[in-house]
């Protein structure tokens, strides 16, 4: 018998801050590398930078960890929603 598929958590998290200009997404791309993590992470026209993470949810959890450790002094809000996964992220890239 087979193991069922790890459930797959799809989470959407907006940085606010000095978080564009400080390569947050070559960063956050690179840290994504060391987790089995899909997505995509973009600059939205207003300052804030979007993340999009997909994976087993305690890999999400310590990517985001990461994230936010590593910009901790750069982080000053963030909004984070779980968002139903209905498609599925293979890669994670810069948008």
């Amino acid at each position: 018998m087979k193991n069922p598929a790890p459930s797959l958590e799809t989470r959407k998290i907006i940085f606010h801050g000095r978080v564009q200009g400080v390569y947050f997404r070559k960063t956050t791309k690179t840290f994504a590398k060391g987790f089995p993590v899909g997505g995509y992470v973009r600059n939205l026209p207003d300052g804030s930078v979007e993340l999009l993470v997909q994976g087993a949810p305690e890999e999400v959890e310590s990517f985001l960890a990461k994230i936010f450790t590593h910009y901790q002094s750069n982080i000053s809000d963030s909004e984070n929603v779980r968002l139903p996964t209905l498609e599925r992220f293979m890669n994670f890239e810069i948008r």
